[in-house]
């Protein structure tokens, strides 16, 4: 069977690369350092973050929204994600016989992996008042978004590109990235809730996970133009 390396918007036979295509990495990496720099100078996003904090409801006020917010949580552990994420990876390259497959989600989870920690270990924020974690490194960006974002868009991506016709139909496509987009937000939430994170870390962690998608699976091994 023929084995196709998925890409997040696949190019026709024969299409030559646009320009356009660096506006969207050019558009994350602008506004991950903007937030960046505007939590470490403890901008008006800070007080934003601090007034969200402050009217979220402390653990107890809603026990049934408390424990769906604790499941979440456990569910999107980091660790667990990126080997889920990886374990798919060989599924999919073991099924299509090419380990070229796993480059691109192997690449995906060392960038965030790598990322993440460093964001973390170098900007060292504090988490919210009362937060029932405590990080060893700082808060910024959120690791359990990021992996969310990363591992769950990973196996999007693999899956779909098992089978190449499913790139082109549209329904799977918004199927798969609701699936992505829809996880992310919940675990956005869930963290917001239970005090974990500020919610420009839940942002930051949103804009670092769509940059490493994009790096993983549309840059470096974008499919190779047919010659006219």
């Amino acid at each position: 069977m023929s084995v196709r390396t998925p890409t997040l918007s696949p190019a026709g036979a024969g299409a030559r690369p646009s320009p356009a295509r660096w506006l969207v990495p050019a558009v994350l990496v602008l506004a991950l350092a903007l937030l960046t720099v505007a939590v470490v100078t403890h901008s008006r996003v800070t007080l934003l973050d601090a007034r969200v904090s402050g009217s979220v409801p402390r653990h107890g006020t809603f026990p049934a929204l408390d424990r769906l917010a604790t499941l979440v949580t456990t569910v999107a552990q980091p660790a667990a994600n990126v080997a889920v994420a990886f374990a798919v990876g060989v599924l999919v390259a073991a099924r299509t016989r090419s380990w070229r497959a796993l480059v691109p989600p192997v690449a995906a989870l060392g960038l965030l992996t790598a990322t993440v920690l460093l964001g973390k270990t170098l900007i060292g924020r504090p988490g919210p008042p009362g937060s029932e974690v405590q990080a060893d490194w700082g808060y910024f960006p959120s690791g359990h978004t990021t992996s969310a974002l990363v591992c769950v868009g990973v196996v999007a991506l693999m899956l779909t590109g098992l089978r190449p016709r499913w790139q082109g139909r549209a329904l799977v496509l918004t199927g798969a990235w609701t699936l992505v987009v829809g996880w992310t937000l919940v675990v956005g939430w869930a963290l917001v809730w239970k005090h974990f994170h500020w919610v420009s870390d839940v942002v930051a962690g949103i804009l670092l996970g769509s940059l490493i998608l994009w790096l993983a699976f549309r840059w470096p091994l974008r499919s190779r133009r047919t010659p006219p």
